[in-house]
């Protein structure tokens, strides 16, 4: 899927947590992306502390160094802070670039994934940069999920809860016969 989105874009902007480095999902985007379109890393350390311009900056002189224009396409592979960070930058590189969003925690795939809200803190605050910059995807792949411990997996199960509470029966009724399975870090259970 990753690779369809690339198709037809000369280069693809991947900015992915550094302590996915190494590793099978960062090998799997990367391998998916270079049939689509010559691809550059730029990587983001996701903590909180490190969600600031200074990060942004760090992708844009990545970008800048492969020559990114408006016609690249910037892909967010990590966890909510990478996912706001990335977005952030594609929000102002050439005033917008296209971007994909590839969620690798539950609580990103529940809530920072969505609605295109992407921001940094400064030391004024958190999220008081910010912009709303719509990816024109989001690629989540449960099989991420296994690679979490087991508290962070159940932290984004509570943000889910918390969204079918607000306004989605049907997806309420899911993680209730599901319960028992999600507890037990088992993802898939509540996939349609």
């Amino acid at each position: 899927l990753l690779a369809d989105e690339a198709e037809g874009r000369p280069l693809v902007l991947l900015c992915a947590d550094v302590a996915l480095r190494g590793g099978p999902l960062v090998e799997r985007a990367q391998e998916s992306l270079a049939r689509a379109a010559r691809v550059e890393v730029a990587w983001l350390t996701a903590r909180e502390s490190r969600k600031t311009l200074r990060a942004c900056e760090t992708a844009w002189s990545a970008w800048a160094s492969a020559g990114a224009g408006r016609d690249a396409l910037v892909v967010a592979l990590g966890g909510g802070i990478v996912s706001d960070v990335a977005g952030l930058a594609a929000a102002c590189w050439h005033r917008g670039v296209p971007w994909v969003i590839a969620p690798t925690t539950t609580l990103a795939m529940a809530d920072a994934a969505l609605g295109g809200k992407v921001a940094v803190n400064t030391r004024a605050g958190k999220n008081l940069v910010g912009a709303i910059h719509h990816p024109r995807a989001v690629l989540a792949d449960l099989d991420a999920l296994d690679t979490l411990p087991r508290a962070a997996f159940v932290e984004g199960l509570a943000e889910a809860v918390k969204a079918a509470v607000v306004g989605d029966a049907d997806l309420l009724d899911v993680i209730e016969r599901s319960a028992r399975a999600l507890r037990d870090g088992d993802a898939a259970a509540a996939a349609p």
